[in-house]
């Protein structure tokens, strides 16, 4: 009877339903659910930091695109000033 509670409390941990005892969980030991649970923590922790990551990098390249198409829309102003200036120059001649 105590090896039948043991494995009702290992198939519930970490779970609201108790599984049947022929599922795969009611196989796995305690520290297995434990080290299982670390697991998905440490992947859960590694995902969040790489989606901060992406986030921040994705935001370092709108600044620099931000910063780029300014620079862009400054030649090209530069770039009519002298056409303009070329154009009024031929009219001179």
């Amino acid at each position: 009877m105590e090896l039948q509670a043991r494995d009702k409390e290992v198939c519930t941990v970490g779970t609201t339903h108790a599984a049947p005892p022929s599922s795969p969980r009611s196989f796995l030991l305690p520290s297995q659910i434990t080290g299982l649970v670390q697991d998905t923590q440490r992947l859960q922790s590694s995902l969040t930091r790489l989606r901060e990551a992406s986030s921040a990098q994705t935001s370092a390249l709108e600044d620099q695109l931000a910063s780029r198409s300014t620079a862009i829309a400054q030649l090209e102003e530069k770039v009519n000033l002298q056409r303009d200036y070329d154009e009024i120059k031929r009219e001179l001649r």
